[in-house]
């Protein structure tokens, strides 16, 4: 059995474009389509199907704009299969023909560019290629550019820019390739991206910024090249008031102060100006007993009649 993830999103008119279908991973968490009415159907050279799922359905909302339906399944696709179909009830509204397997891909780098041969028939519509950079251990992978349509005649190649890639490691680009229904991987050769060095950068408060001392002070910074922006410590005038990129503190007193952020023996520093609050002025006001500016009325004294309280 070879599982194929299938994906598509259907319009308000019931009409189904498909997504980029490929072979599902070990593992892979099969979404629950009972009851959508929506199946994926594999059916032999005959015609008879010999594999069924139902497909979820749910609705994406898109803010602006109107929200659409995403259709996902995972089908356990037989040996025998010669197509795979969509039907929504018992209407078929898309079908793939079930192309012969590739034997594998190589990845051939050559000019900063990595050239993918696929060994086997040529690409079929809905072919595709994904590309992530690996470097081993717990660390995730990093996309590597945009999804490449082999299918609807792009080249096989992708760039072997590394780009933003921390430094100081050794990578390997993942390349997958699906024909629509299976997915075979290659890995490049190992490529190595040099550490560089670390600069750390104040982004805020602007150079020369002048204040008032109170309320809070927010400091935004960021470390370019290669370390752990968690270490970076924020000093003003040399006395250390936090870490890490981002912080919040109390504004300083009135006069003229230096703003540090370092990392290592490297810094980026300015100046910033903080005068005294000006003080509100509250006019004062005399008292005047609530007798004199609110009116009353007699509480337990039986007023004569025609007779009422004055203050």
């Amino acid at each position: 059995m070879n599982p194929v993830h299938v994906t598509g999103t259907v319009d308000a008119e019931g009409g189904f474009t498909p997504g980029w279908w490929g072979g599902a991973p070990p593992g892979a968490i099969r979404p629950d389509g009972a009851g959508s009415g929506w199946t994926v159907v594999a059916l032999d050279e005959t015609g008879r199907a010999v594999a069924r799922v139902g497909a979820a359905i749910v609705t994406v909302p898109v803010c602006p704009g109107e929200p659409y339906r995403q259709l996902e399944a995972v089908l356990d696709l037989p040996e025998s299969a010669a197509a795979v179909t969509v039907l929504d009830g018992g209407r078929e509204v898309f079908r793939r023909p079930v192309p012969a397997p590739p034997a594998g891909i190589r990845v051939e780098q050559r000019d900063g560019e990595a050239l993918v041969h696929v060994d086997g028939p040529r690409p079929p519509p809905g072919a595709h290629l994904v590309a992530r950079w690996e470097s081993g251990g717990r660390r995730p992978p990093v996309p590597a550019g945009d999804i490449v349509d082999v299918g609807a005649g792009a080249r096989s190649a992708l760039s072997m820019d590394p780009g933003e890639l921390p430094g100081g490691r050794e990578y390997r680009l993942r390349v997958d390739y699906s024909d629509g229904i299976r997915t075979v991987t290659a890995l490049s050769e190992p490529v190595t991206v040099p550490a560089r060095p670390p600069n750390p950068v104040i982004e805020a408060p602007a150079t020369g910024l002048e204040m008032f001392d109170d309320g809070w002070l927010g400091l935004d910074g960021r470390l370019g090249g290669d370390g752990d922006p968690g270490s970076l410590t924020w000093l003003l005038d040399d006395e250390p008031v936090g870490t890490g990129p981002h912080l919040r503190v109390v504004r300083p007193p009135s006069g003229t102060h230096v703003l540090t952020l370092r990392y290592g023996d490297d810094a980026d520093s300015r100046q910033l100006t903080v005068h005294q609050a000006p003080v509100a002025e509250v006019p004062e006001r005399g008292w005047s007993p609530p007798w004199r500016t609110a009116p009353y009325r007699v509480v337990g004294v039986a007023a004569r009649a025609g007779q009422q309280g004055t203050g």
